[in-house]
């Protein structure tokens, strides 16, 4: 289907995967591997934590 790159975000245990190539890896930082796109997922929680106070 020509998808390359799948992130999973789990906002209960505020942890992430991603997976390419058949290859799942538990990150902090998520990616697509060659290019800039990125997700840090301490700055994201912690930019929802923010909104929420």
């Amino acid at each position: 289907m020509g998808v390359h790159t799948v992130w999973i975000i789990d906002p209960k245990t505020r942890t992430g995967r991603y997976c390419v190539d058949d290859s799942w890896t538990a990150a902090e930082r998520l990616i697509v591997p060659g290019t800039p796109v990125f997700a840090d997922l301490n700055d994201l929680f912690a930019k929802l934590d923010r909104k929420q106070s």
